[in-house]
């Protein structure tokens, strides 16, 4: 088997912690660690569980998921927007809301890598001050992979999301969102 001896090379440069988390098994004997590791009765009778679903299935598919072409992008459906943040850039989203105590929703997607987000508030522009500064709202975090986030906006203005990939040297970042802004009266 091929496992065995890609298990002989990288072993030597692994710490022994790390090996010591490591099991492994041939076809049989891993169900009775199982049992040892999960409540039996919440395992599925097919890993070693008492566990059985409907109609007797010891899999438990209608629990767990039998498996299969897992999407790309998870959980965005087609209102979709993409956008390609090239390596040392950013990217801002800026959000216009029009009433105090809206709710302002959104959902991202990193492809592949991570960005930093973070989100800042605009004041509406003013005559007595025509040159008005962002406020931070939150401080930059490197996301990777599916994020969702919501903020109650105390205030109209432009808010502004912000996708910052300015730490990658050579890889742009494929980003997938939407945005969404609820007006006081339909916030939950």
């Amino acid at each position: 088997s091929f496992f065995p001896l890609l298990w002989r090379i990288v072993r030597p440069f692994l710490s022994q912690r790390t090996v010591d988390k490591v099991l492994i098994f041939a076809k049989d004997g891993w169900r009775g660690l199982m049992r040892d590791i999960f409540e039996p009765e919440g395992l599925p009778k097919h890993w070693g569980g008492d566990m059985l679903g409907p109609d007797g299935d010891p899999r438990c598919t209608d629990k767990v998921c039998p498996g299969g072409q897992v999407p790309k992008c998870p959980q965005m459906g087609p209102d979709a927007f993409s956008q390609v943040i090239s390596s040392r850039d950013a990217w801002e989203l800026r959000v216009p809301v029009q009433q105090s105590h809206s709710l302002l929703r959104w959902s991202f997607h990193v492809q592949r890598g991570d960005l930093a987000f973070d989100l800042r508030y605009l004041p509406p522009k003013d005559d007595e001050k025509p040159e008005a500064s962002e406020e931070p709202l939150t401080k930059p975090q490197r996301l990777t992979g599916q994020q969702e986030g919501s903020l109650h906006c105390d205030k109209p203005g432009t808010y502004v999301l912000r996708f910052d990939n300015s730490f990658s040297w050579l890889t742009s970042k494929n980003l997938t969102y939407t945005v969404e802004v609820q007006p006081p009266d339909e916030t939950p």
